[in-house]
């Protein structure tokens, strides 16, 4: 179903942590490879690791390292959104609309089989379906076990949150819009398959409710933001008066259709010696009496008594879950009658239609009755009932017969007509073929389902909580670092304190890479870009630093000035074999101020920065970091391309006035390991997404130095799981140069935190995933004309 996949689009990549598809290109690792888009090196390969500085427009500019070999890793499993497919029984929608499942599976869609627990689940597993157990009695007509069907199916909604939830059969429809509407659902669908065993019984009961289901089906299918599919305007007759509005916006289908590729060859049994001379009368269909199964016995004995040389064989089990299932004595009776056979449930129904001479549904009613549609492409003549479903498939006296319902001997007349007569018989059969070619096609339903889905998405468009859903199926795990080293710090009380743990940050940094590759985390690496203008001589500050402001900035490199420039880390971020993505920390770790000069402020030093990128062949920056988390001028962050950004924690006692509360709140906190918050990310700007942070990691000072490595790791599990729950982002962050001291203890807790991330991104509960790519996908799912047509 191409055209859905146009509308929620997969995305993903190669790379743990990212998305089958996504561009390797966005990231800055992608340097080490070919740009797929464009099909030009990123670098220059020389065999050797080196960095190479020259002027290009007055600015240093760099090459990075030659390309590593890296083996390929797992690509994570994606989806196109989530589709919910609710039925009475997992045997419906195995039987039914498995053609249905594998295109929406093929087309990277998440389906959610919603049902009863059957024989039948394995087999829906095995298409690549989630299976959910609605736990529903479809004889009850118990008020408690049914409010508790309704309730069940509202908490299941609530938990799915499905994009499109698409009910079968009666009371998925009645109860299960109901849930939709309560759990705030905006896309339903509801194919009414038949009105059910009320519609035909004549029992008092049946009688006396039949009314009030009527209100309850019109009420229903006359929800906001649902669609109603029929299979005969018998039934959309009964249910909706001449000139009613919904009348006019329902759509038909030729039930679930019929797969004709399954009848184009004609496979036969050879016929036992007793019976090679009798013509074979079938019936297909449940062992209940609304099928008509008692009259068709009736008949088989009948035309026995009349001379009648056929053999009548009955292929269906008894349904004990419905209200007219044949009693087992019954039953066994029937089965010793002598010329009948039962056969049970048969799963590959061709060969018995291609080897049956007529095909009999003396059913009471129906909605698109399978079998007549199944015997036409067989190529066989029918006998049916007349009534609504029936009498949409036969043209009387052309493929079939028709006779009343509940007739025992105009159905035993019919048979034995078409018995003893093989021209026309085969004449009819040929005719029904035709018929079921040209208006019942399989692919005629298909399309004319994800036109429906197409209309309802166009209609009542994604908005950004769906976006998520679609985008970020499963809990994620995001880590980010401020890559600052002594810029952070410039300028404050505590920067005399902070030379121990500069001095440690690049082998900190070296050991972390190494875990990442080790569980195949990709991280947010924002960096002040300051950090990659080193000077040309070791004596002259590049151009852009040579401001007041920065007086107290030295000139040097990497070698000369450690603390100050980091040539060498990007060198070490480029080997990593998990690519690692390099946002944006401003130019200098310039704080963000509001008003007109803030603004320009912060416009010189993203156009500056994104300039030095440019020059040194990185990727362009999709994320960015307000520095000391002092946020404004989102819209300017828009503007120049940025699509990502971190959101403060934003804890309640962090706005207490006074230093000590603070502080004293934040040991609590981290004391008592409560689970830090676990939020999904929000619009901001059409293009810009705030990723909440969720906990700072946090060095061995000030408070930090009382919270010890198990109380860190302990918050970070409570997160991690909390986002597996709730399908959020767990977005952990830190400076590297934070783990310059206590280097061994505090990256002992970060491996801790990793595998347990890693082992839930295994159990399929949990994705890491960088920022960029997070926004990237939450970008990729369209807001508007979601599908578009073949």
């Amino acid at each position: 179903m191409p055209v859905i996949t146009g509308l929620l689009v997969a995305f993903g990549g190669a790379v743990p942590g990212r998305r089958r598809g996504e561009l390797p290109c966005l990231y800055w690792g992608g340097l080490l490879g070919r740009c797929p888009q464009v099909g030009t090196r990123l670098i220059r390969r020389n065999g050797i690791s080196v960095w190479e500085i020259w002027r290009v427009s007055k600015m240093p500019a760099l090459t990075c390292l030659p390309q590593q070999s890296a083996a390929p890793l797992p690509a994570v499993e994606v989806s196109a959104g989530s589709v919910a497919l609710v039925a009475n029984t997992a045997w419906y929608l195995f039987n039914f609309r498995h053609n249905l499942i594998r295109r929406l599976v093929a087309d990277g869609f998440t389906v959610v089989a919603i049902c009863p627990a059957d024989a039948y689940v394995s087999r829906l597993e095995m298409l690549g379906v989630r299976w959910v157990e609605w736990p529903l009695r479809r004889a009850s007509r118990n008020p408690v076990c049914e409010i508790g069907a309704i309730r069940s199916l509202y908490a299941i909604y609530r938990r799915e949150r499905p994009l499109i939830v698409h009910h079968f059969t009666i009371k998925p429809i009645l109860y299960g819009t109901l849930a939709a509407k309560l759990a705030r659902l905006r896309r339903v669908v509801n194919s009414v398959t038949g009105l059910g065993q009320v519609f035909v019984s004549r029992s008092l009961w049946a009688r006396a409710v039949r009314p009030l289901i009527r209100i309850w089906y019109r009420l229903v299918l006359s929800t906001r933001g649902a669609a109603v599919m029929f299979q005969n305007r018998d039934d959309m007759a009964t249910l909706f008066p001449k000139g009613a509005s919904r009348r006019q916006q329902a759509v038909f289908t030729p039930g679930s259709g019929v797969d004709l590729r399954r009848f184009a060859e004609r496979p036969t049994l050879p016929r036992r010696p007793e019976v090679a001379n009798c013509r074979t009368v079938l019936f297909v269909g449940r062992v209940i009496a609304e099928k008509g199964i008692r009259e068709f016995v009736a008949a088989a004995e009948q035309c026995g008594r009349n001379g009648v040389t056929a053999r009548f064989v009955v292929c269906g089990d008894a349904d004990a879950g419905n209200l007219s299932a044949i009693d087992a004595n019954t039953l066994d009776h029937w089965k010793q009658l002598p010329n009948i056979e039962f056969l049970g449930h048969v799963d590959s129904i061709e060969t018995q239609l291609h080897n049956a001479d007529l095909v009999v549904l003396p059913s009471y009613r129906e909605g698109m009755p399978r079998v007549l549609l199944e015997a036409g492409a067989a190529g066989k003549a029918v006998v049916a009932s007349d009534v609504p479903g029936c009498r949409d498939v036969v043209v009387p006296g052309e493929t079939g017969l028709l006779v009343p319902p509940r007739d025992v001997d105009g159905l035993c007349s019919a048979i034995t007509e078409l018995i003893r007569d093989d021209a026309r018989r085969t004449a009819m059969g040929e005719a029904a073929r035709q018929l079921i070619r040209a208006r019942f096609d399989e692919r005629i339903v298909l399309q004319t389902t994800q036109e429906t889905y197409r209309k309802l998405l166009v209609q009542r468009p994604l908005h950004t909580a769906e976006i998520v859903r679609t985008a970020l199926p499963r809990g994620a795990f995001t880590l980010s670092l401020d890559l600052e080293l002594a810029w952070g710090t410039r300028g404050r009380p505590r920067a005399a304190d902070v030379p121990p743990f500069l001095d440690g940050t690049r082998n900190a940094i070296r050991r972390l890479l190494n875990l990442l590759d080790e569980y195949e985390i990709p991280a947010t690496w924002v960096a002040v870009g300051a950090l990659w203008m080193p000077s040309e001589d070791g004596v002259t500050k590049h151009p852009w630093l040579r401001t007041p402001r920065l007086a107290e900035v030295p000139a040097g490199d990497s070698h000369s000035q450690p603390h100050w420039y980091a040539e060498d880390i990007l060198e070490d971020l480029a080997r990593c074999r998990v690519p690692q993505e390099l946002g944006c920390h401003t130019l200098t770790h310039t704080y963000v101020k509001p008003g007109t000069a803030g603004r320009q402020e912060l416009e010189r030093e993203l156009v500056q920065f994104l300039a030095l990128f440019q020059q040194l062949g990185l990727p362009r920056p999709r994320s960015f970091i307000f520095p000391k988390a002092r946020m404004a001028h989102f819209d300017l962050l828009a503007e120049q391309g940025f699509s990502a950004y971190r959101g403060p924690e934003n804890k309640w006692f962090e706005s207490l006035p006074g230093q000590l509360p603070r502080a004293a709140l934040r040991l609590l906190d981290a004391k008592l390991a409560v689970a830090p918050r676990v939020l999904k990310p929000k619009r901001v700007h059409e293009r810009l997404w705030r990723v909440p942070a969720s906990q700072f990691y946090s060095p061995f000072m000030s408070v930090g130095g009382r919270v010890s490595v198990a109380e860190r790791v302990n918050k970070a599990f409570k997160g991690l799981h909390k986002a597996v729950r709730n399908r959020g982002v767990y977005h952990l962050w830190t400076h590297p140069f934070n783990l310059g001291c206590g280097t061994d203890q505090l990256l002992q807790g970060l491996e801790q935190i990793f595998a347990e991330a890693a082992r839930l991104r295994d159990a399929g509960q949990l994705e890491p995933i960088s920022m960029g790519d997070m926004a990237a996908r939450l970008n990729r799912v369209p807001l508007h004309d979601l599908m578009k047509g073949e």
